[in-house]
């Protein structure tokens, strides 16, 4: 698979330009400009939070995670020198399912790019969750998963600009299929 931007081929870095295309502002400054369409107007930042508490949960459990803070250093070695990727789900536990990402574009106006567990980077380590239940996935086993028992169906946003496709995998077969899982009384 390419970036649909740059061509790049998946797991190679991506061009200068082709960063600025994909988040439609200047290279190495995101921020929650990113999401224009997104109806939580902190969605951004709170991600940024939930990453640190995060971090902090797995280094207590003696997973150890350095992020990459620059929007080059995302693009170009992954989200983390551990190759962990971090997801807020911020009603994970409320709806009994995590909502795992596959695609993604910035706005309604920019085309499909493959993300989350299908992201053309180095990931390995998939975590998602929220402030109440966080899992730790090898990325394998999610792909295996949505290959496997969905045969690669994901939905689109439930709303009038869809940004996000994914698909749902329920908490109890998360429980089963990740690495652990920290929850707010094991926290």
């Amino acid at each position: 698979m390419q970036c649909a931007y740059c061509n790049a081929p998946e797991g190679k870095p991506h061009t200068k330009a082709c960063i600025t295309q994909r988040n439609g502002q200047q290279a190495g400054t995101l921020t929650a400009t990113a999401y224009p369409n997104s109806k939580n107007g902190r969605s951004f930042e709170q991600g940024i939070e939930f990453q640190d508490w995060c971090v902090e949960k797995l280094n207590r459990r003696g997973f150890y995670v350095q992020l990459h803070a620059s929007q080059r250093y995302q693009f170009e070695r992954g989200e983390s020198v551990q190759m962990v990727e971090i997801k807020l789900d911020n009603r994970c536990t409320e709806t009994g399912r995590l909502s795992i990402e596959v695609g993604e574009r910035t706005s309604i106006s920019k085309p499909w790019v493959q993300s989350g567990i299908y992201r053309g980077d180095n990931t390995v380590f998939y975590v998602q969750g929220n402030w109440n239940r966080l899992y730790l996935f090898d990325i394998k086993v999610l792909r295996r998963y949505h290959a496997d028992q969905l045969n690669r169906q994901f939905e689109e946003s439930p709303r009038d600009v869809p940004t996000v496709r994914k698909f749902y995998l329920p908490l109890s077969v998360a429980d089963e299929l990740s690495i652990f899982c920290v929850t707010q009384e094991a926290a």
